[in-house]
Formats: C-alpha cells, sequence, structure tokens
C-alpha cells in the first residue's frame, strides 16, 4: 500500500510541475521577469526567471491537497483508515499541531519566495535580503514552534541555533542556484538521501512530503537541466533551501533503542556539499578581501568548469558528490563512537579530494595563462 502511495504522490507531483512551470515560461517574458547575460552570468541568451513559481505552486497544491484529503478521509472513515493514517502521524505531534506547522511552512515558505521574486524583479541588497531571513526564520520559530533543541532544555538556544541553520541552509541553496540544474538537482539529490533516512525511522510523514518535494524538482529540472530553458531565480532557490531546511528539522533522526545521539548529526552530512560550497565562497572571498555578499564565479560549479568540464558534466558530477557525501549519513543510527568517527573522516576526506584537485587545477590554468 505505501509504495503505491509513494508512486501516486510522486507522479503527481512530477505532473503538476511540468505543467505549473510550462506556463510559467510565457508568463516570465509578459512580465519582464528574464535574466539577461552578463559578466557574472555564464548563460548566453535571455532566460526566463519564473521557475519558482512553478514549484512553489506545484508543492503547495500536491502537499496541501494531500494532506486535507487525508484528514477528510479520515473523518469520513475513522475506523477503517486509523491504523493506516495513524502511521503516518506516528512520530509526530499529531494532526492538529502538525497542520499548524504546515501552516507556518507555507506561510513562512510564500513570504521567502515573494522576498526572492522582488530580488529576481528588482534587485534587493543582499544585506536586506540576509535580515528578512532571519525575521521570517524567527517567525516561523516563535508562532510555529519549529525548532532545533539536540536535546538542550534551553529555549535561548533552540532559537539561536534553528535560525542560523535555517538562514545557512536557505542561502546555500541560493549560493548554488549559479548553474543550470544544480541547485534543483543537489536539492532532490539530497532529498532521496533524507527520505531513505526518513523511512528507515518510521518518519512517514516526512517522507510523504519529500517524495512529493522530489516530484516537483525533478518536474522542474526537464526544463532546467544544461542547457536550461528556465530559471528558478531567487524565489525558487531561497524556497527550497527553505523547505529543505526545516524538513530536516521537523525529522527525527535519533532512533528508540539506539546508543548514541550522534544520528542528530544527519543533516549536516547529507547537506554536506552545499555547506561547502557556501564555506569555500566565504573562504574565498574573505580571502580577496571582498565582501561575503557580492556575488562572483568562485562557487564549486563554477571552479569545476575552469577545470574544462561541460555544463552538464559538472552537474552530473555536483550529483554525485552530494549523493556520496550525504549516503553515509543513513548509517548514523547504527554506529558507535568509532563508526561515527570513521563517517565524519570520510566526508572530509571525499570534500578534501575535491579540493585538491581544484587547488591544483587552478595552479595549472594560472600557468598556462601566465605562459600565454
Amino acid at each position: 500500500m505505501w509504495t503505491l502511495t509513494y508512486i501516486y504522490l510522486f507522479a503527481v507531483s512530477f505532473i503538476l510541475s511540468l505543467i505549473a512551470v510550462k506556463y510559467c515560461k510565457p508568463l516570465a517574458f509578459k512580465l519582464n521577469m528574464v535574466d539577461r547575460p552578463s559578466d557574472r552570468r555564464i548563460h548566453k541568451k535571455e532566460t526566463p526567471l519564473l521557475g519558482g513559481l512553478g514549484i512553489f505552486i506545484a508543492l503547495m497544491i500536491s502537499v496541501l491537497v494531500h494532506y486535507f484529503g487525508i484528514i477528510l478521509l479520515y473523518r469520513m472513515h475513522a475506523e477503517k483508515l486509523s491504523p493506516y493514517i495513524g502511521r503516518i502521524f506516528i512520530h509526530v505531534p499529531g494532526m492538529i499541531k502538525v497542520g499548524w506547522s504546515m501552516l507556518g511552512i507555507f506561510v513562512c515558505g510564500f513570504i521567502i519566495f515573494i522576498v526572492g521574486l522582488f530580488d529576481d524583479k528588482f534587485g534587493l541588497p543582499a544585506k536586506l535580503k540576509f535580515y528578512l531571513e532571519i525575521a521570517i526564520a524567527f517567525c516561523i520559530v516563535y508562532f510555529f514552534d519549529i525548532k532545533i533543541t539536540l536535546f538542550v532544555k534551553n529555549e535561548v538556544f533552540s532559537y539561536v541555533i534553528t535560525i542560523f541553520w535555517i538562514v545557512g541552509i536557505t542561502n546555500s541553496f541560493n549560493l548554488l542556484d549559479n548553474m543550470d540544474g544544480l541547485s534543483a538537482g543537489v536539492a532532490m539529490t539530497s532529498s532521496i538521501v533524507l527520505l531513505i533516512a526518513s523511512l528507515i525511522a518510521g518518519q512517514l510523514f516526512i517522507g510523504l512530503f519529500l517524495v512529493a518535494f522530489i516530484g516537483v524538482l525533478l518536474g522542474f529540472l526537464r526544463y532546467n537541466f544544461p542547457p536550461a530553458s528556465i530559471f528558478m531565480g531567487d524565489a525558487g532557490s531561497l524556497f527550497i533551501g527553505f523547505i529543505l531546511s526545516i524538513l530536516t528539522i521537523m525529522g527525527t533522526y535519533y532512533i528508540k533503542g539506539s546508543s548514541t545521539l550522534y544520528p542528530v548529526l544527519m543533516p549536516v552530512i547529507i547537506l554536506g556539499l552545499p555547506i561547502y560550497d557556501t564555506m569555500s565562497v566565504i573562504v574565498i572571498r574573505t580571502k580577496n578581501r571582498e565582501s561575503i555578499f557580492k556575488p562572483d564565479k568562485n562557487h564549486f560549479s563554477h571552479r569545476l568548469l575552469r577545470l574544462g568540464m561541460t555544463h552538464r558534466g559538472t552537474a552530473l558530477f555536483v550529483y554525485l558528490v552530494t549523493f556520496c557525501v550525504a549516503i553515509n549519513a543513513i548509517l548514523l543510527p547504527g554506529l558507535k563512537q568509532f563508526g561515527v568517527l570513521t563517517t565524519a573522516v570520510q566526508t572530509l576526506c571525499i570534500l578534501s579530494i575535491i579540493s585538491f584537485l581544484e587547488y591544483y587545477g587552478k595552479q595549472q590554468a594560472d600557468k598556462k595563462n601566465n605562459g600565454k
């Protein structure tokens, strides 16, 4: 039954995304929401920017319609469906609490989508956008009680670490949106691993949400994989980063009976590649004495392109690295201290190998340029 449910939800989300994104293309040209080539862009032609609207609409319809459909079916056939629907909410604090969280996700998700839309259309100052993200993160923590605790009973700690996580991951996917297919593809790859981890932990509600999210992202990638015919814009990248940050907070990674609390590190490893890209860009910009908010061509994808990879090759390589880093995370619940340490070291080694390749590749490129 559950396998068919996942297939059905994935198919519906995928089809909704295909339709919504398709109709956002002509709308973008009508509204002059178009990304034009520039020095810091790698595309060569005008490209519509409203793909994020298609993502938002498809996910909102897919998740909310099915969520309220579940509640309606439960009220009509409570006795028959109680064993099945009860399993969906077994690791979450009940339908009402989840409903309130869902409201928070889409209200705050809509607000951050609008912030991104304004940025796409008018170009918001980076610092203003950053402060608005902090305000939105605070709202979802304060009003909707979606927060990280890490088993520490301290409200200030929960607020600070949750806001830091939401803003950090949201911006990571915003920064990743620097090449065709990158942000959506990394989000989809991370979501697949997160889905596996959620199902192992019995998190059916989070799992169903992730299935819908994966379907929507794949539908968008039909138009965004290199060469892209539409971009998600800041509206889309901020929204998908926000959704992933919230889903990782709502998930429960500690399994009862586990010998350690290390599984709570699972989201950090699963989202290791976006975090690596963000941190490396910050380091490079700081080293060059530039503002960390200033856009440039020093992202992971740009560095791979300079090594000679094609756009498609770069996208696929980044997906592979994302998966290789993330997949280790599903082992955490069954590992003891030494196993967790080994997993962490392996993750760092993968990222370090990439860093070495980039570093020596850049040196060779600089020698060739200087030789000319």
